[in-house]
């Protein structure tokens, strides 16, 4: 198997308070790091917050990895405190450590490639957390007049899509912000808007498929 899918869930109330919807992004660019880590037991491993000193639930053990089915629950102490109080950079180092010390943590029990995940760790902090990606390049017109290319930016904050367009001179013709949502509301619809391509020679849309009602259009 390869993991497909990281999570962090939490049962305490304040945690859940403290930590919202904010840290989804960093699941994400986690897993993106990995590059398709192999694994024999598992597609996707739940990250599951607790308090420090506060009983586990269902009296889980700590720093051990449970395998139900083909997903991983790893119960993880966090500092609230550490967290509550940091800027947003520190916010994201906090739950950064979390991640890869619960997957290293996994990778000892079920042996898994555990510079892999060190080597995601490290890019991510070289890349200082940022979580940004080109999802279509270049896109070309029939004609090859235009070229699209459609970027992602997801943070605490916000989930934006940004659709520039440039001619054959590498010329910008227009850049549009087609996407501005909630994390958590614009990570879960993106995947599904699949259908990204020219309709035209000067027109792009991007929807669920062709005939979506609600698909962007940009007209050049």
């Amino acid at each position: 198997m390869v993991l497909k899918d990281i999570e962090i869930h939490t049962d305490q109330t304040d945690l859940k308070d403290i930590l919202g919807k904010s840290s989804f992004h960093l699941c994400d660019l986690f897993l993106r790091h990995l590059n398709n880590l192999k694994t024999r037991e598992t597609k996707k491993i739940v990250v599951v917050l607790q308090k420090k000193g506060v009983d586990m639930f269902a009296r889980k053990q700590r720093e051990k990895a449970f395998v139900l089915l083909d997903t991983i629950e790893y119960y993880k102490d966090i500092d609230h405190i550490k967290y509550e109080q940091g800027d947003i950079n520190e916010k994201k180092e906090v739950i950064w450590s979390i991640l890869c010390d619960s997957l290293l943590t996994t990778a000892d029990q079920l042996d898994w490639d555990k510079e892999q995940i060190t080597r995601a760790y490290n890019k991510g902090l070289d890349s200082r957390l940022e979580n940004k990606w080109v999802y279509a390049d270049k896109l070309a017109t029939r004609d090859k007049k235009y070229f699209a290319t459609v970027s992602v930016n997801f943070d605490f904050y916000s989930f934006k899509v940004f659709l520039t367009i440039k001619d054959s001179d590498d010329k910008m013709i227009t850049q549009k912000k087609i996407i501005d949502r909630d994390p958590s509301w614009g990570w879960y619809s993106f995947p599904f808007l699949k259908f990204c391509k020219w309709t035209s020679n000067n027109e792009f849309s991007f929807g669920v498929n062709e005939d979506d009602p609600d698909k962007i259009i940009i007209r050049i």
